[in-house]
């Protein structure tokens, strides 16, 4: 029987055919042309250029500019492209066998380029003409820096690579004025020398991104005249993908290996500039090395480096022990230098097998490459991660022994603990830690949270809540219910509350979570064992009978509320809490992931996490406006025809989602025992088949709901006056689509402080007035940009940058108005994102 390693292997390849079948994931951050130069960009160019506030204003002004240009740009000749060539996606995704076409493709692209860098250009001359001579001899450097970014974008991103989103020349540039002088000389040439090499590497790779697609278009050519001239009808239906495979292995093989040639220069500049360093320096440096493209390895040596600092820090510190602990300081650093450089050369490694492993899971043991196994690399990470923790407590322990000889008992240093062999994930896969034995790698699950497994199966996000006291309150308030006896209903909640506490502790609730902690079998190997279909079928069984007994409590208590609260609660007003509570019992289950929708590569379901959700309740959303009595009154019979409507929905919703989710889990463990002979191809279409079914007739339970709240919604904003139907739709959208509206760089908040203040003068506060109407205005309409392109990456991605840009040029004019001592009291104001 296979373990569940299998499974999330499974599952992880299956999502990268997704890389080869259609549009590579690495192309729904990188457009089919470079992106514009960004304000993060921007901030780096005018730092290296030393420009003054005025030159910044008027940098910023040109930028804009730039923008709107670059925006039509995007408007014209690229949409042109994209409606052309409906299918291009990157340097290796979906290349047809039209050799024409795949040459008149490579052409437009490159007439785009060549428009792009007159962009780039005629902006750089605009910037020309601010600058003082000194400033102009650094702007061939800037120049050049964009120019090796405009290369490392668009179709040379379909091999991905952290290095070709790192230039360590803007690394270098943040560390060079503490550089002492009489080695800057010879840090800038070397890395002088990194520019002009990674030019010509991100030039190589951009053309030979392009080329590729002509070179494969021919090896698509043939293979079809090939499989023509055969004319065999028994060739499996899935063969022609399998050899289209083999060429994309070929071109993602050669990419990933050019692009490995690109982190080379990285390693060999830092390298280089290690050892010309102070130690403050090299520590600066390589904090940054390792973060911007060695994010899994920690640049921290360890706990001994805290305890040489606290030592050499004392004021008592007798010349010679001060000597010796130096000469301890030198060993340490250099012999964690030798496992960090070992782990960077094993993150090497591993980077260079990824892609090629992949592809050999996808096509099955039939395919002649040799790949290295991926729990290799942890292996040898594990290895390295006790040998740092080794060096760590030989070094604490050398350093008592001196302590101990010149100043007995006078520091205790603390020794760093023993691993225990239990490491923490690598970040790849859910397993905890990775050993080896006898050439058999063991994989160690105990460490891992259960709902972290069962989510694999479906089966942990079917939530059962009890009715909470502030929905009840809300509940009595729209039912108009009078205070006193909303005090009767308070008492009666608690005595609910009780029950319920029950239910989890001893009832259905408890027996669901033993059913959900058995779900796996722990085999000798310690690896979970993929649970059988009874499991299944008991487990979801068990699931039903615990929404069966929630909803008995929940009748229950609204009969005991009848009952207190008598005539207060006409027989209407109860049926009107039931719907209520059954609505909300969906949304428990629909509302936290819509992504979880997501079936492999089927698109009917991944048009609904891209597009509007289900899980808004219009009763909810009115009820939180506060509305007037004689309004509220007036809306009321509008709900009650919605209420009696989508409470069914809701229950067929409730119903459908873990019909779904058991036919999904019950796939999974048929599938999860797969023949290894057998490649993934066949395998991820198998089960994308067999998940159609049910996921086609659970989305279209959701697109109902969302036609009825839709109707509904337009009836109700009708009958609303100003401004509660802005505020009515404002609320929609933000809960229809929160990825969007919930804009975690949003400036409203910091406009409504900055407005709050006392002490803005007239022309202050008019200034704030006129940006934050602007501003709201243009990032409703960029959010509604978004909603519109669903379904259009290429669009969403765009219109998802241009917000970025606004509230970033949105900050910056609020900083500026406002006084230092003010923009203080502004929070969002420090500029925290990422950028586009």
């Amino acid at each position: 029987m296979r373990t569940f390693r299998s499974g999330l292997v499974i599952l992880i390849a299956c999502l990268a055919c997704l890389a080869f079948t259609g549009r590579a994931p690495a192309q729904v951050d990188h457009g089919v042309v470079a992106d514009p130069i960004s304000r993060k960009d921007l901030d780096r160019y005018a730092a290296t250029l030393e420009l003054s506030e005025q030159q910044q204003r008027e940098l910023h002004r040109m930028h804009e500019e730039y923008l709107d240009t670059h925006q039509a740009l995007r408007d014209g000749a690229i949409a042109e492209f994209i409606n052309e060539h409906t299918h291009f996606g990157g340097a290796t995704s979906e290349i047809s066998d039209d050799v024409e076409s795949e040459q008149e493709i490579v052409r437009d692209l490159r007439k785009m380029n060549g428009s792009l860098r007159s962009l780039d250009g005629r902006f750089f001359d605009q910037v020309a003409a601010v600058l003082s001579e000194e400033q102009l001899e650094r702007l061939p450097w800037v120049r050049a820096a964009r120019e090796r970014a405009r290369h490392l974008q668009g179709p040379a991103q379909t091999s991905y690579h952290p290095a070709l989103d790192v230039d360590l020349s803007l690394v270098y540039a943040d560390l060079a004025d503490e550089i002492a002088t009489d080695v800057r000389a010879e840090t800038d040439a070397r890395v002088d020398t990194y520019e002009r090499a990674l030019a010509r590497a991100a030039r190589a790779m951009h053309e030979h991104a392009l080329a590729y697609r002509l070179a494969m278009a021919e090896q698509l050519r043939m293979q079809r005249a090939e499989a023509d001239a055969a004319d065999d009808p028994d060739a499996p239906q899935h063969g022609d993908f399998t050899a289209r495979a083999t060429i994309i292995r070929d071109a993602q093989t050669n990419l990933a290996a050019k692009a490995a040639l690109i982190g080379d220069l990285q390693r060999r500049l830092y390298t280089a500039l290690l050892p010309l360093l102070d130690e403050a320096q090299q520590d600066a440096l390589r904090k940054r090395f390792f973060n911007a493209l060695y994010r899994r390895i920690s640049a921290d040596r360890g706990p001994a480096s805290k305890e040489i600092a606290r030592i050499l820090g004392r004021d008592d510190l007798p010349p010679r022990l001060a000597s010796e602990v130096k000469a301890e300081r030198l060993a340490y650093r250099d012999a964690t230098d030798r496992v960090l450089n070992k782990m960077l050369d094993n993150a090497d490694a591993r980077r260079r097998s990824n892609a090629s492993h992949t592809l050999k899971m996808m096509l099955g043991a039939d395919d002649p490459y040799v790949y290295d196994d991926p729990a290799e690399f942890d292996v040898l990470q594990r290895r390295l991660d006790r040998r740092l923790a080794r060096v760590n407590r030989e070094t604490v322990d050398r350093l008592q022994a001196l302590l101990d000889e010149h100043l007995p008992g006078r520091l205790a240093l603390e020794r760093p603990a023993d691993p225990d062999g239990v490491d923490p994930t690598l970040g790849r896969g859910l397993h905890s830690s990775v050993s080896v034995a006898d050439g058999i790698v063991t994989y160690d699950y105990k460490h891992i949270p259960l709902d972290q497994l069962v989510e694999q199966f479906g089966a942990g996000r079917h939530a059962l809540r009890p009715i909470s006291k502030r929905r009840l309150m809300q509940w009595m308030r729209q039912l108009d219910i009078a205070e006193s006896d909303e005090v009767i209903a308070d008492v009666l909640h608690d005595d609910y509350l009780d029950r319920f506490d029950v239910l989890d502790d001893t009832g259905a609730l408890a027996a669901l979570r033993v059913a959900r902690a058995s779900l796996f079998v722990v085999g000798p190997d310690r690896r979970p064992i993929v649970p059988t279909e009874d499991c299944i079928r008991a487990l979801f069984q068990q699931e039903r009978s615990a929404a069966r007994a929630v909803r008995a409590l929940d009748a229950w208590f609204f009969q005991q509320i009848a009952v207190g609260l008598g005539d207060a609660l006409p027989a209407e007003a109860r049926q009107r809490l039931e719907r209520a509570r059954s609505r909300e019992m969906f949304l428990a289950v629909a509302a936290p992931k819509p992504h979880g929708l997501f079936v492999f590569g089927n698109n009917r379901l991944r048009e609904v996490g891209e597009g509007e959700r289900a899980s808004v309740d219009l009763t909810q959303l009115v009820g939180d406006l506060d509305l007037p009595d004689d309004l509220a009154a007036e809306i009321d019979p509008l709900l009650l025809e919605y209420e009696t409507t989508a409470t069914t929905a809701f229950q067929e919703a409730f119903d459908a989602v873990r019909r779904f989710d058991e036919h999904r889990a019950l796939i999974m463990s048929r599938h999860l025992r797969w023949d290894e002979e057998d490649g993934l191809v066949a395998k991820g279409m198998r089960v994308d088949d067999e998940m159609t079914g049910s996921g086609t007739r659970l989305v279209d339970v959701m697109r109902h709901i969302v036609a009825l709240n839709r109707g509904s919604r337009d009836a109700i904003d009708a009958a609303l006056p100003s401004p509660y139907r802005e505020q009515f739709a404002s609320a929609y959208k933000h809960a229809g689509w929160p990825d969007v509206y919930l804009d975690e760089q949003a400036l409203h908040g910091a406009l409504e402080t900055a407005l709050a203040m006392e002490d803005l003068s007239s022309a202050q506060r008019d200034a704030v007035v006129e940006i934050s109407l602007a501003y709201r205005r243009d990032h409703d309409a960029y959010c509604d940009r978004i909603i519109e392109a669903a379904g259009d990456w290429q669009q969403r991605r765009r219109n998802r940058s241009e917000r970025s840009e606004l509230n970033a040029r949105t900050r910056r004019k609020l900083s500026e108005l406002l006084t230092p001592e003010q923009a203080q009291r502004v929070a969002g104001l420090v500029d925290t994102s990422e950028g586009p």
